[in-house]
């Protein structure tokens, strides 16, 4: 994450950034992971009956989002495929508290209200890492971290509220 680039960035924009992954997250991981693709097509297939309120759709988008926005929420789970879906979750790396408490530069924290993949609360637990980092760091002048939850949106922000 930010302490492997080579050079200092000027500064960090974090879109639903996630404080924790719990254990019962990495063992639904796990498991998802061992499922036999066919199986998991099938269970993806039925995670989208329902269209475009499907609850596929409905996981990543705030209830007021535009038809044109579910469409394209639609058609994005349909055309990622299960090979790629199981090969992305199996190399995330997590960032955890000790990878933001080492971020040394000015950092936007932004989170829909209505985010139920990573919750407000998440950025919350990151600003407090962030702006007081480790024990280690006291000495060390601390970055700005601004935080911008908006409302009527939720695990899509940026395309929910574009404007």
């Amino acid at each position: 994450m930010y302490h492997a680039t080579k050079e200092i960035p000027k500064a960090l924009v974090l879109i639903s950034p996630k404080s924790k992954i719990s254990q019962k997250e990495k063992k639904g991981v796990d498991k998802l992971l061992r499922i036999p693709n066919f199986i998991f097509e099938l269970l993806r297939y039925w995670d989208r009956s329902g269209g475009l309120y499907s609850t596929s759709v409905n996981r990543g988008l705030h209830i007021t989002a535009s038809q044109e926005l579910r469409k394209r929420q639609l058609r994005w789970n349909i055309q990622n495929d299960t090979p790629t879906l199981k090969r992305t979750l199996s190399q995330v790396q997590w960032a955890t508290q000790n990878d933001y408490e080492k971020i040394h530069c000015p950092t936007l924290l932004i989170a829909g209200q209505e985010d139920h993949v990573t919750p407000p609360s998440h950025m919350h637990v990151i600003d407090e890492w962030i702006r007081h980092g480790s024990s280690s760091d006291r000495n060390i002048k601390r970055p700005i971290c601004s935080k911008l939850c908006i409302p009527n949106t939720s695990h899509q922000v940026m395309l929910e509220n574009a404007g």
